[in-house]
């Protein structure tokens, strides 16, 4: 039997509506991790970790290819005579003063020009690097504490007095690698000065002969190698005195008459 109030009461009352169910939320990449063990989590970040690194790493791996790309294009636009902007000597003031500063010149000429013509200088390496070696292994242990400090010196404002030619002009710098003869010419001449004002005028004989020593013949028998060995004597001569000047000056007289054929 029908309860006549509770009839009348759905007749009057609309009829409620579920709710709709929840549209399912995007999952959180951590909410995996909830129902694990405490080593399964921690597990599975340190992977994920380790894969966010590697990523991280191949990113920067591509980078540093994609300069070096730009930079062996560049070279070779200048090396082809393209319309790209030369590629102009490196400034290398860092490696003043080091054995490695010769061979450091030589490897930035042939970033430059990779495919020879043009040849770097054979000054780097046939005479700078070589007597660089040769004077720190061979002859710097055998000087005084002058002779040392003199070495040290002479290296420092040899290869500063090549920067600062690079510093006066980049692109006349570029061309004057170029020159194999020309850029000779200019390191030999500037052979005397940094002798000079390294101290050797200051030297015990001891050290002056063992220095004078160490080139090979064919260097010093040269007209860039004795014109070398006579501005040198000419820059010490105003500071000796008696035998040890003369002996400066005979000793530079002879080796000229040598090397030209007025005396053997």
């Amino acid at each position: 039997m029908i309860d006549p109030d509770l009839e009348q009461q759905r007749r009057i009352e609309p009829p409620r509506s579920e709710p709709a169910p929840a549209a399912p939320s995007e999952a959180s990449p951590w909410s995996a991790l909830r129902s694990l063990p405490p080593h399964l989590v921690q597990r599975k970040l340190q992977r994920r970790l380790a894969l966010r690194r590697a990523g991280a790493a191949g990113s920067e791996s591509g980078v540093a290819r994609q300069v070096q790309r730009q930079s062996l294009s560049g070279a070779a636009a200048a090396t082809t005579g393209g319309n790209a902007a030369a590629v102009l000597p490196a400034r290398l003031r860092g490696a003043v003063g080091s054995v490695g500063y010769y061979a450091a010149r030589h490897r930035d000429f042939h970033a430059r020009y990779p495919a020879p013509p043009p040849s770097p200088p054979t000054y780097y390496m046939g005479y700078g690097d070589r007597y660089a070696r040769r004077f720190t292994t061979a002859l710097l242990p055998t000087l005084s504490a002058k002779g040392q400090a003199w070495v040290r010196a002479t290296f420092v404002l040899l290869q500063q007095a090549i920067e600062d030619r690079l510093d006066a002009g980049p692109t006349a710098f570029d061309a004057l690698e170029k020159d194999d003869a020309a850029f000779k010419r200019f390191a030999y001449a500037t052979h005397p000065k940094a002798y000079l004002d390294g101290g050797l005028h200051g030297l015990p004989p001891g050290d002056l002969t063992k220095i004078a020593t160490t080139p090979d013949l064919g260097d010093i028998l040269t007209i860039d190698g004795v014109a070398q060995i006579l501005k040198t004597a000419v820059g010490i001569l105003p500071r000796w005195a008696g035998d040890a000047g003369h002996a400066v000056a005979d000793g530079a007289k002879a080796t000229w008459g040598w090397a030209t054929g007025g005396s053997r």
